[in-house]
C-alpha cells in the first residue's frame, strides 16, 4: 500500500511538472535567452545611473513576462489607456517585443525587438482582427496554444511612418512612456529617446525644411535613434557577469549620457552644415521612393511582394535586393557590402584605382595598421575599420558578419568618427597618387 501511494505521489508530481512546463511554454517570454532578461533587468534601474548591483524587474514588467502573449498585449493597452498615452503601439510590434525582447535581430535588415517605428501617433487607430479576438478567447477559456493561423499572424510585422514632425513627436512620446511603464520612471532606457525628441522639437523648422528635400527624413531620424539604442543594448550585454553592470556600463561609455551625446553630435552637424547626416534606412525600406506613409507592412511575406500601406498590397520592386547582393552567410543579409544609397561619395576609391594602390607596406603607401578604429559591429570593442565593407566601390568583404574588422554604417557613426575617417582617406588617396 505504501509503495502504491508513493507511486501515485510521484506520478502526480510528474504530471504537475509537465503541466507547469506546458504553461511556461505559453508565456510570451518563454524563449527569451538569459542575456535578454539581463538587459531587461539592467534597463529597470530604480536609481538610474546610480544603481548598484543588477536591478530586479518592476511589478508591471513581472506581470508582463508571466502572461501569455495576448494577455500581455491587452495589459499594455490597458496601461496605455489609463495613463493617457498620446498614441499607441501596433500589436504586431508588441508581439515581436514580447517574443524577442529589446534586442533587434538585425537593424540593417528591418526593425525588430524594440523600435520606435512600432508605435503610432494619435491619428491612427488599430482594430483587433477576428483571429486575434478568437485567440484571446481561446487563451482565456481554453488551452491557449498558438495554432498555425495565429503563428502566421504574429509573424507579420508592421511599422508606422510619420509624415509630420507632430506625428513623429507623438510616436516618440508614446515610446518613451512605454519604456517608463515597463522599466520604471528613473530608467536608463529612455534618456536617448527623450533627448532625440527634445532636439527634434527644438529644431522643428530645420526638420520641416528637411522634409521638403527628403520625405523620408523623419523615418531616417527615428531609425537613427533606434540604432543608437541597439548599440546601447549591445554594450549592456557585454556587461553581463559584472557585479555592478550599470557602473561598468558607465565606465565603458565614459559617462551616463552616451546615447544623448551621439544624437546631439549629429544634430549639430546638421545645424552647422545645413544638410542632415547620411542616416541610413533598414534594407526593407532603403529602396522605397519616399512616397510611403502611415501603416507599412514589413513582414517577411511582404518583402517578396513589395511593401503595403493601409492594409492594401502595393506593387513594386522587391525590397530584398537581388540575390547577388544578399549575404548568403548571414540569415538577415547586408553584411558583405553597404547598399549604394549609403555610400559616402568622398570615401570611394578614386576612379581607375584599387585599394592596393593606396594601402600596403610599400613606401608612400598607408599601412593597414593605421586604418581608424571604430566600435566593432558585434563586440562593441574598438576595431580597425573594414575598408572593403566601408568603401562603396571597393570589392565586397568576403567575411561578412564574421569579419574581425568593424562593419559600421555611416548613418550611425558620430561626427568625430566620420571626420576622422574622411581625413584618413584623403591622406591615403593623396599619398597613393604621389607614389
Amino acid at each position: 500500500m505504501a509503495d502504491a501511494l508513493e507511486d501515485m505521489g510521484a506520478n502526480s508530481r510528474a504530471s504537475r511538472r509537465a503541466d507547469e512546463r506546458r504553461e511556461e511554454k505559453k508565456k510570451a517570454t518563454s524563449k527569451w535567452l538569459p542575456s535578454l532578461l539581463f538587459v531587461f533587468r539592467v534597463l529597470s534601474s530604480d536609481n538610474g545611473w546610480s544603481t548598484l548591483g543588477t536591478p530586479e524587474l518592476g511589478e508591471f514588467a513581472e506581470q508582463l513576462i508571466d502572461k501569455k502573449i495576448t494577455t500581455a498585449i491587452a495589459l499594455i493597452c490597458f496601461r496605455a489607456q489609463g495613463d493617457k498615452w498620446q498614441g499607441g503601439m501596433l500589436k504586431s510590434g508588441l508581439a515581436d517585443f514580447l517574443m524577442r525582447g529589446f534586442d533587434a535581430e538585425d537593424m540593417d535588415d528591418a526593425p525588430s525587438g524594440f523600435s520606435v517605428l512600432f508605435f503610432h501617433c494619435a491619428r491612427f487607430s488599430e482594430r483587433d482582427s477576428a483571429d486575434f479576438v478568437t485567440h484571446r478567447v481561446r487563451e482565456t477559456f481554453g488551452d491557449g496554444d498558438l495554432d498555425n493561423g495565429m503563428i502566421k499572424m504574429f509573424a507579420n510585422l508592421q511599422i508606422f511612418i510619420p509624415v509630420t514632425v507632430y506625428e513623429a513627436d507623438e510616436q516618440l512620446d508614446t515610446a518613451i512612456r512605454f519604456l517608463k511603464a515597463i522599466c520604471g520612471e528613473n530608467t536608463i532606457a529612455s534618456g536617448g529617446f527623450e533627448i532625440g525628441r527634445a532636439l527634434m522639437i527644438d529644431h522643428q523648422r530645420m526638420f520641416k525644411i528637411g522634409l521638403e528635400r527628403d520625405r523620408l527624413i523623419l523615418i531616417k531620424y527615428l531609425c537613427f535613434l533606434d540604432r543608437i539604442f541597439q548599440h546601447f543594448i549591445r554594450h549592456i550585454i557585454n556587461c553581463e557577469g559584472e557585479p555592478d553592470p550599470i557602473q561598468a556600463l558607465r565606465r565603458t561609455l565614459r559617462g551616463r549620457n552616451w546615447m544623448g551625446r551621439r544624437i546631439v553630435e549629429d544634430i549639430n552637424v546638421w545645424i552647422l552644415k545645413g544638410t542632415p547626416p547620411p542616416w541610413g534606412l533598414p534594407k526593407v525600406l532603403a529602396s522605397q521612393s519616399g512616397t510611403q506613409e502611415g501603416l507599412v507592412d514589413i513582414s517577411r511575406d511582404s518583402k517578396a511582394k513589395g511593401l503595403s500601406t493601409g492594409g492594401k498590397q502595393k506593387g513594386g520592386k522587391s525590397t530584398g535586393g537581388s540575390r547577388k547582393d544578399q549575404d548568403k552567410g548571414s540569415p538577415s543579409g547586408g553584411w558583405h557590402k553597404l547598399s549604394e544609397s549609403e555610400w559616402v561619395t568622398e570615401w570611394s576609391v578614386p576612379e581607375g584605382k584599387r585599394l592596393g594602390d593606396f594601402f600596403g607596406s610599400a613606401p608612400k603607401k598607408i599601412k593597414m595598421s593605421e586604418v581608424p578604429k571604430v566600435p566593432h559591429h558585434k563586440t562593441g570593442e574598438p576595431s580597425q575599420l573594414c575598408l572593403r565593407y566601408q568603401l562603396g566601390n571597393a570589392p565586397s568583404c568576403r567575411e561578412g558578419a564574421s569579419c574581425k574588422y568593424s562593419h559600421v554604417r555611416p548613418g550611425v557613426m558620430i561626427s568625430e568618427e566620420r571626420e576622422r575617417i574622411s581625413n584618413f582617406l584623403k591622406r591615403a588617396y593623396r599619398a597613393g597618387s604621389q607614389a
